[in-house]
């Protein structure tokens, strides 16, 4: 359980991180008529904190996402590490 004067301290390291990502390489592969979507791709991510980089990676994604009546839904998304 986290107690609340925690949770600020957690707030407060917040405020001084970083996340940055930049797209690589994005696709979209409609399937089933257009009522689902695959998508791929490939992205650098780093996260900083403080002044610290905690993690800086290529990583490969795939989203599957289906077409409802209330608009796009994301069913799965599956991230893999992968060497710069």
């Amino acid at each position: 359980m986290l107690r609340v004067d925690g949770l600020a301290r957690v707030v407060e390291d917040a405020a001084g991180s970083a996340v940055e990502y930049r797209i690589q390489e994005f696709n979209v592969r409609p399937l089933a008529g257009g009522a689902v979507a695959l998508v791929t791709g490939r992205y650098h991510g780093r996260i900083g904190l403080g002044g610290a980089v905690l993690s800086d990676k290529q990583v490969r994604f795939t989203s599957v996402w289906e077409r409802r009546d209330a608009g796009w839904i994301l069913l799965r998304h599956h991230l893999t590490s992968c060497a710069g």
